[in-house]
């Protein structure tokens, strides 16, 4: 089985040059003839804090040649990397569950994952 691996798509609206890329790499899976792909994380530019954009990377990968499994990364869930300093004026947490987990969900439901 031959699986495809890619990560950091930045995936927005925002960025045509990662789409563009997105669109590239989509390509040259196809022409390899992968039959699944791995996507490590960071399939977002920032899920975090503008989930309209873990929408907008899920359409992307309905477009993708092959299934996708999706691992979310910093830029999709959260700031665990510690990219930003947590002020504690935000919601992290609702019944166990990251709140972000909801955004990321919502866009990638158990069938991407």
């Amino acid at each position: 089985m031959c699986i495809a691996v890619i990560a950091d798509s930045h995936l927005s609206a925002r960025t045509p040059e990662c789409v563009s890329n997105w669109e590239a790499a989509a390509a040259v899976v196809a022409r390899l003839g992968a039959e699944l792909t791995i996507h490590l994380g960071d399939i977002s530019l920032d899920g975090q804090n503008h989930p309209d954009e873990l929408l907008f990377a899920a359409e992307a990968v309905r477009r993708w040649p092959t299934p996708m499994l999706c691992v979310p990364g910093n830029h999709d869930m959260g700031d665990g990397s510690g990219e930003f300093r947590y002020s504690g004026t935000r919601k992290l947490f609702e019944n166990g569950k990251l709140v972000r987990e909801k955004s990321w969900e919502k866009a990638f439901p158990r069938d991407f994952q």
